[in-house]
């Protein structure tokens, strides 16, 4: 391949227009199969975690390991090409393996390289420029999910191929980006998992807070949500048009933004109204969600949700904050179950009436100044989790421009 281009970014001394090379110049395609049936772990391609061990990954083993002679072996630093198309791999991944030697499916496309920066080639493939090529030489498979490619075309792809100090410049840049970028998910993780094991003891009220002359607040008491809260059902007769669903992530959100499309009837007058602060739960059970998901809605001051919702909002003298991380906490599934009636699933949907989730479901419940501390502790440290997934979000950001503006 003669082809020369110039990236937009580059280091100062770093002055030769870049050539390509064909990636059969650069690679070999690994071909030695697991025919003596070593005992090596089967791994996977995930467009979004790389190279992981399969059970791990899908928490159960979907390979019949009698077969796992037809499995290719691969080896630390090599390269897999998938080619199951997904929304964040339009064309599929090409990851490097950087955990353990293991088996790869004989669907997958495993090569190594040779007299190139493996880490330079490794940035290169985090990027989308391959993609154009890919899409030129491939059709779609018969599964529709998959891209159809034969090796002699695969490894022609074009590949940058600037003189060795440039690709050892860039590889280093990317690695320290990316180190960043780890440590940044490390912490964010260590935050929520703190979270998480604080919330369990004071909701367990192993954690106990004082009152401002140090002494205990009042026990904490046992009340039914109709206690706590009223229902709301009050319609949409005001025509609001921000038709809300619950999602594990966002929460309540608009449907349009969360679907892509609007799944919603047509006439939205018999929709509930729900005002900032009100809450809605969702019958509908999910993973994660054994017993459906009750979400505040935060993120509009109105909005209309299906009277397939069970819609209220908390009476006085009880923290619409507090709740909400109670609500977080999966503490109500317990409660919830006791009333679900377990043959009784349509479509997807508990079978639990109005009445029973009002006057049946019990939670452990502090007095209001509690409430308030509790939710203020709790809130603090939401906040600096959404602070540090701002920063990460950011850094993945920059990465993603820089490596549009380094390669070609």
């Amino acid at each position: 391949m003669n082809t020369k281009n110039t990236p937009k970014l580059r280091f100062p001394e770093c002055r030769e227009e870049r050539q390509f090379k064909s990636l059969n110049k650069l690679a070999k395609k690994k071909l030695e199969k697991n025919k003596t049936k070593i005992d090596l772990p089967v791994l996977t391609n995930s467009a979004t975690k790389g190279i992981v061990i399969q059970n791990e990954y899908f928490d159960k083993n979907i390979v019949n390991f009698e077969s796992t002679d037809v499995y290719y072996i691969v080896d630390i630093n090599d390269f897999i090409y998938n080619p199951r198309i997904s929304n964040s791999a339009p064309v599929g991944p090409i990851k490097r393996n950087k955990l353990v030697k293991g088996l790869m499916s004989p669907l997958y496309t495993i090569f190594k390289l040779e007299n190139i920066d493996t880490n330079f080639i490794e940035k290169y493939f985090d990027t989308s420029y391959w993609h154009k090529y890919i899409i030129h030489i491939s059709n779609i498979g018969a599964r529709h999910d998959r891209m159809n490619i034969t090796d002699s075309d695969f490894f022609n792809l074009p590949i940058p191929f600037p003189e060795t100090n440039e690709q050892k410049k860039i590889a280093s840049l990317f690695t320290a980006i990316d180190e960043k970028i780890s440590a940044l998910q490390n912490k964010v993780e260590l935050l929520k998992k703190y979270k998480k094991g604080v919330m369990q003891k004071i909701f367990s009220q192993k954690i106990r807070f004082k009152d401002e002359n140090g002494k205990d607040y009042p026990k904490w008491e046992k009340k039914s949500i109709e206690d706590i809260f009223e229902r709301i059902t009050e319609k949409n007769k005001e025509n609001n048009k921000n038709v809300l669903t619950i999602s594990a992530q966002h929460g309540l959100i608009n449907q349009e933004d969360f679907f892509n499309k609007s799944v919603a009837a047509k006439d939205l007058t018999n929709y509930y109204l729900l005002h900032k602060g009100d809450f809605a739960y969702n019958k509908s059970y999910s993973n994660g969600y054994p017993m459906g998901a009750i979400k505040k809605l935060n993120k509009y001051d109105k909005g209309i949700v299906s009277t397939l919702y069970i819609c209220f909002r908390t009476k006085q003298n009880y923290s619409q904050d507090f709740f909400e991380q109670y609500f977080n906490t999966g503490l109500q599934n317990r409660e919830i179950e006791k009333i679900a009636q377990e043959g009784a699933r349509n479509h997807g949907l508990l079978n639990i009436s109005v009445v029973d989730f009002f006057k049946s479901i019990f939670l452990q419940v502090p007095s209001y100044k509690e409430q308030k501390i509790i939710a203020d502790f709790l809130t603090k440290i939401d906040d600096k989790i959404v602070l540090e997934e701002r920063k990460l979000e950011q850094a993945k950001l920059f990465k993603k421009s820089l490596l549009q503006q380094m390669f070609v």
